[in-house]
Formats: structure tokens, C-alpha cells, sequence
């Protein structure tokens, strides 16, 4: 293993493991392979178990990706690399709640999907906010308002999807803005009494959070932040990661500060005289372009200053500049443009690759001219003797998704082969979002959302009036359960357990069977009825299949596909033979799932009950981004268009950055005069061109035409990277 690496790379991979130390990797510098190694340093010179080693990654896949790659360099040895507890910083996270949670009072939790999250927050609008809080707010200076007030809208721009809606609507609170904002205070390790202690708290922002929180908490749902909230709390306040040696963080430049936070906790050992902080790091500040996720490519220095200032500790930096990747042409034009920002480190990467071709540019008069340029220029690298270059080695990279519209159709028209690069958007179909609320109705009797989602989905002639009324019904039944006002004096190791509440579904059964008495009338009682039995049919065929493996697989497969059946969710999607085929991507999903045996190396703290089946894959499902196999499966070459931040850490020999323009690269919202905007930009330049291997084709383009083009100010001129 050591021998193949070079003289940085092994310097970084056997540094010593007891103190801090950063691995900064340029692009293409083997930061992967670097870390893998390092691993297997620990591994196997020194002895650490697997058990006992965290690794966080970027996505599920790069996970999977390390864990493969270590079992492959690991055969023959008794290292056990699958018990490694790894994954994203949120599945960690859960992982520990699901684990450790009943220290703080959190027990049987479930991740909210995004439906969840906005309509906990929607139901907060609607019936959590009283009238004198509503008078609070009007009373509140517009300057304060306006962060989460939807966009204004000019009523007389005909281009404006929304210029017909009333001026009562447009001025709206919108819901998003304040998640948004939400998501940005539990970044920062915010919980919601600890931001109204805060003397400049917005008024709005405060009750809402401690509203839409309460929310989630009555409904056992922790929203995506959550993850990282409550894991937090409980390894700052509990001593339950002791059993760790050593923590690695990969993609170090995507973390936000509540991510820094943890690994501070994580990497913790030894006792109060005898501290010890054994952590590794890799990442490249110049690839830090997640600032919109709260990513703070700041926390570089600020890992440096945390162990000299808090711990009179040196943290070790070992800079990796032999880039396997890029030609020394894109090399050359990556690093200027870096250089134009100020006080930048300079860093020289040194390109191993003995051939060189230098950067294409143009300048276009329009997008549409713009994607006929790069359309000739595939059609023309295709088409080459002996077809070195085929549609597969071929990337266009765009800074936003709407760009690719004007790319599509003259790819199209050309007959130009196109795939483009998505993250999760198979689980955001309407049919799989369908179906993944019936199965969390299936895993889950308190799963309220879910179960009041599918109730009258496909329609079964249970309408809004009726709803409302079983909802009120559930209330009613469940209503010994009280949450405390204060959640977070309440959740502590001594807090008083809150009573469990009825269960929804078994509120609902008794409905249907008419054992509680209500106004509701005979067909809205049947299809209550009907409900509940697909739902119970589906457990049962499933409580078959869990005395072992092979069974397993079967059993699922029929309860699937019973589910489909019996709640005509075949019915309802079957006029579109894609959504059949759809559906059978997430039942081989499913069929084929795992519980990952790293669940197992977290040593038992407390008593807390394992999910179940269906609930660990759905909870991956929210947490992950996942492959869909379904899209994926046409063995035609295809050009790659995707985003810049959707492209990150792929590479391809051919790669094309259109719209290198004012307004598009840098993005218009980043002209603001904020300098850390602008770098931002340009960091994701900088990770677009060092996509490419071979050739790298950069091209602008301008706007003739003056005034506002769907809302945005036309194209005048070249970015100031170029």
C-alpha cells in the first residue's frame, strides 16, 4: 500500500495519529486514495479496530466507494473495513440519536422528509400562531420582515409566472425562506431557546422556529438538521463516544460549523490531564462551494486556531501538489484565475501527464449561438479518426440548471446523445414519493403526515372536510400526550418521560370499524376501513419474511407488491408504462436493501428499540442521495450535462464551462459588492475546469437586447475571471 504512493502522499498517510493533522489535496492530487490509506495505516499499523474509527464522507456513495476500495486492499487480512462506522455526517449523526437518544429524551424518532418539513412548518401558520402573535408581527419594522417575505413581483411583466397572483399573495411570509433560515441557526448549533436568548433575534424568526421545533418533536420527526442538532447536544453533554480512536473527515471544505463542532467531539479522547485529539482531515479550500449549505471554507484556519488556542496544540499540514489528472495547460489557466483572489495561499500543482493541449475560448453573441459552438465542437471531437473521444468522455458543466435548457434542444435537434447528471430527483417523483409515504404508513402506527398524506391518495372519496375531521378525531383520542412548551429544559437525561401518546392508526382502525362515534358518514367510514386493511394485509405478509435472509427477499417483493395493488397506486400511475418501471426500481431497492453492518459497531448504551426494516431504508432514503438504476441503464454513450456542484468530484478528458459570462459565472445574485460572494464564484470555476483532463473549452457569451430578460439583467460582457 505505501509503495505506491509518492513522497507527500506517504508523508500524509503515516503522519503520526495521535495529534491533528490536515491533508490539504488539490484537484486530481489523489486525495481518495490518500485517504483510503490512511485508513489502512490505522487499520492495520496501528491496530485500531474498525469500530472504532469514524469516517464522515460528501454522499452514501463515496461511503460505499471507500469501503469497497479498503475490503479490495484489505483481502487476506483480518482488517474488517464494512464495520467501519462511516457515511455522511447526518447518518453518523442519526446513528447516534437512534443509539444514545434516550439520553435526551428521544426515543423512536423518525427523519422528516422535505413534505414533512413543510407541512409541519405550513400547519404551523395555520394553527399554531395565535391572534395577539399575529398582532406582534405586524407590528414588526418591514426591515425585519423582509428576509422572509416571498419575492416582489411586477404585476405588469407578462414573462412573470406569478404576476397575476394578488398583492395580498405575493406579500406573503414564505414558508421556505424561513426553513431556510431555520436550517441556518441549527448550522450554527442554534437550538430555539438558545436563539431567543439572543439580543439580536428576529421576532418572527424566533417564533416560528420554537413553533415549527414543537411541531416536529409532537410528531417524533426530526427534520435533516435535526441530525446534526441533537447528535450535538448528546455528545457534548454525554461521554458516549469514548470507544473512539481516530476520526476522518473527508471533503473538509464542505463542512459548515456545527459539522466542525462535532468533529471536534468526535476526535476527543484520552482523560481531562491526559487529553488527546486524533483526527484527520482532507480536503482544498479553493473546491469549497457549498456556502449556500452554510459550507465555511474557513474552517481550515479556524481548525488551526481551535488547537493552538484551546489546546497549545500544532496541527500538522501536508500539502499534496502532484496532480494525476489535468494537463499543464489547465493547470496553468485553474491557478490564475485563483490567484486573482486576495490573500490567497499560492499553490503550484505539477501535472504528471507528459502531453499538453491548451484551453479553448470563445466568445459567442447569444446562448443559442453559444450552444450551437459547443454542439459543432462534440460533433467535431466525435467524429475524429479512429475515435479517441466518444460521447462518454464528454462533459458540459453550467453554473445554473436552467442553462441546460438551451443545450438540451440543440442537442436534440443535432441527435447528440445527452444524459443529465442528477442527485436525487428518482426520489422526488410524485409515484415514489406515493409510494414511500404508504411503506412509512406500513413501518410507522405514529407516522401522522404519512398516514393523513395517503388517506385519500389515490383518491377514495375522503375529502378535505373529512380529513380535518379525523385529524381533530386523532387530536382528541391522543390527547394525554402533552409536550412541554419548553422542549429543551425538557430534554435531558433526568427529564420526566413524555406519556405516550394513543396511536394514530389504531385511532383510525377503531374509526373504520365504528368503534369510536363520529359524524363522519358511511362511505367516508369505508374507505377508512379500506385503508387500514391494505395496511395491515401489507404488515402481515411482511411479518413472514423476517426469519431469514432468503426468505426475505420473496416476502418483501409480495408485500410490495400488494401494497401496489390494494391501494391502486398501480391504478392511479398505470397510464405511463415509466411509472411502472418506476415502481420496480424502488422495489429492487428495497428487495436488495441492507441494514448496514456498521449499526452494529456502535457498543449498547442505552436500551433503545432498533427500527425496523422498512424504516432504516426509508430513513436512508431522506438521508442519501441515491443512484437511480432505473435512468442509469441505456448502454448508449452519452455527453454528461450537470451542474458544477453536481459534477464535483467526477472528471472527465473533455470537459465544456459555457456561460463564463457576468450574471452567469460569476452568478448575477453574487455581484452584490461581497467579496466572499465573488470567490465563491470563483472557486466554482475553478472546480469546473479541473474537471477536465485533456481538453477544457471555455466560451461567454453576450446580450445585445436591454432591459430585464425573466427577471434577470441581460448578458453585457465577459466574467472578470476570464
Amino acid at each position: 500500500i505505501l509503495s505506491s504512493l509518492n513522497d507527500l502522499q506517504l508523508t500524509a498517510v503515516t503522519s503520526p495519529t495521535s495529534e491533528p493533522l490536515q491533508i490539504r489535496a488539490g484537484p486530481g492530487t489523489g486525495k481518495t486514495k490518500v485517504l483510503v490509506a490512511r485508513v489502512a495505516y490505522l487499520l492495520l499499523h496501528q491496530r485500531i479496530s474498525p469500530q472504532n474509527i469514524i469516517v464522515t464522507t460528501f454522499t452514501r456513495k463515496a461511503a460505499r466507494e471507500m469501503v469497497e476500495r479498503l475490503a479490495h486492499l484489505l483481502g487476506g487480512t483480518d482488517a474488517a473495513p464494512e464495520k467501519l462506522l462511516i457515511g455522511t455526517f447526518h447518518s453518523i449523526g442519526y446513528r447516534v440519536i437512534q443509539k444514545y437518544g434516550a439520553l435526551e429524551g428521544l426515543v423512536g424518532f423518525a427523519v422528516a422528509g422535505d413534505n414533512d418539513a413543510s407541512q409541519a412548518i405550513e400547519s404551523v401558520f395555520a394553527h399554531d400562531i395565535t391572534d395577539t402573535e399575529w398582532a406582534q408581527i405586524a407590528q414588526m419594522p418591514p426591515a425585519d420582515l423582509a428576509p422572509f417575505v416571498a419575492r416582489a413581483i411586477d404585476p405588469a411583466d407578462p414573462a412573470d409566472p406569478a404576476s397575476s397572483e394578488t398583492h395580498a399573495e405575493r406579500s406573503k411570509l414564505d414558508r421556505k425562506k424561513l426553513l431556510r433560515h431555520i436550517s441556518k441557526l441549527k448550522a450554527r448549533a442554534l437550538f430555539p431557546d438558545d436563539y431567543a436568548r439572543l439580543s439580536g433575534r428576529n421576532i418572527l424568526l424566533s417564533l416560528v422556529y420554537t413553533k415549527y421545533q414543537h411541531r416536529l418533536y409532537t410528531h417524533r420527526l426530526l427534520d435533516f438538521d435535526d441530525c446534526l442538532l441533537y447528535c450535538h447536544r448528546i455528545v457534548t453533554r454525554h461521554p458516549v463516544l469514548r470507544f473512539v480512536q481516530h476520526t476522518l473527515v473527508d471533503e473538509f471544505q464542505d463542512t459548515n460549523e456545527i459539522q466542525l463542532q462535532l468533529m471536534y467531539q468526535f476526535a476527543a479522547r484520552g482523560t481531562k490531564t491526559k487529553p488527546r485529539y486524533c483526527v484527520t482531515i482532507v480536503g482544498d479550500q479553493d473546491q469549497s462551494i457549498y456556502a449556500f449549505r452554510d459550507a465555511q471554507a474557513r474552517n481550515f484556519d479556524l481548525m488551526l486556531q481551535h488547537y493552538r488556542d484551546n489546546h497549545s496544540l500544532h496541527c500538522r499540514t501536508v500539502n499534496l501538489t502532484q496532480n494525476y489528472r489535468s494537463t499543464a495547460d489547465i493547470l496553468r489557466l485553474s491557478e490564475h484565475v485563483m490567484r486573482q483572489q486576495p490573500q490567497r495561499p499560492r499553490k503550484d500543482l505539477v501535472s504528471q501527464l507528459l502531453h499538453t493541449l491548451r484551453p479553448v475560448k470563445a466568445v459567442l453573441s447569444s446562448a443559442d449561438e453559444e450552444a450551437r459552438w459547443v454542439a459543432h465542437q462534440i460533433e467535431s471531437l466525435a467524429a475524429l479518426p479512429s475515435r479517441p473521444l466518444g460521447y462518454a468522455e464528454m462533459a458540459v458543466l453550467v453554473r445554473s440548471a436552467y442553462q441546460t435548457r438551451v443545450l438540451e434542444s440543440e442537442f436534440v435537434r443535432r441527435k447528440i446523445p445527452y444524459a443529465i447528471v442528477k442527485g436525487r430527483a428518482f426520489w422526488k417523483r410524485k409515484e415514489v414519493m406515493s409510494v414511500l409515504d404508504y411503506l412509512r404508513c406500513v413501518a410507522d402506527d405514529h407516522d401522522w403526515l404519512a398516514l393523513f398524506r395517503c388517506i385519500n391518495f389515490p383518491k377514495r372519496g375522503v375529502g378535505p372536510v373529512a380529513v380535518a375531521e379525523l385529524e381533530r378525531i386523532c387530536e382528541q383520542q391522543a390527547g394525554a400526550r402533552r409536550v412541554p412548551e419548553d422542549i429543551d429544559v425538557q430534554l435531558t437525561a433526568r427529564a420526566p418521560r413524555v406519556s405516550a401518546p394513543a396511536l394514530c392508526f389504531d385511532i383510525l382502525q377503531k374509526v373504520g370499524l365504528r368503534e369510536i362515534k363520529t359524524s363522519l358518514g358511511v362511505k367516508v367510514l369505508g374507505a377508512v376501513k379500506e385503508f387500514v386493511g391494505a395496511i395491515q394485509e401489507t404488515r402481515l405478509l411482511l411479518e413472514r419474511g423476517f426469519d431469514g435472509p432468503e426468505l426475505r427477499a420473496e416476502v418483501v417483493a409480495q408485500a410490495f407488491d400488494h401494497l401496489l395493488v390494494r391501494t391502486r397506486l398501480d391504478k392511479e400511475f398505470c397510464a405511463d408504462e415509466n411509472h411502472m418501471l418506476i415502481f420496480h426500481e424502488v422495489r429492487s431497492q428495497l428487495v436488495l436493501f441492507l441494514i448496514p453492518e456498521a449499526e452494529e459497531s456502535l457498543p449498547d448504551y442505552t436500551d433503545t428499540e432498533s427500527a425496523t426494516f422498512i424504516r432504516q431504508f426509508l430513513t436512508l432514503v431522506v438521508l442519501y442521495e441515491t443512484d437511480s438504476a432505473a435512468e442509469q441503464r441505456a448502454d448508449v454513450p452519452k455527453v454528461a450535462i450537470s451542474t458544477i456542484h453536481g459534477a464535483k468530484g467526477l472528471e472527465w478528458p473533455v470537459v465544456f464551462v459555457p456561460g463564463v459570462s457576468e450574471g452567469l459565472l460569476p452568478a448575477s445574485f453574487a455581484l452584490t459588492g461581497e467579496e466572499e460572494a465573488v470567490n465563491e464564484e470563483r472557486r466554482c470555476f475553478y472546480v469546473a475546469a479541473t474537471r477536465a483532463k485533456l481538453l477544457l473549452f471555455v466560451s461567454a457569451y453576450t446580450e445585445t437586447a436591454g432591459g430585464l430578460k425573466w427577471g434577470r439583467p441581460p448578458i453585457e460582457r465577459p466574467s472578470r475571471f476570464l
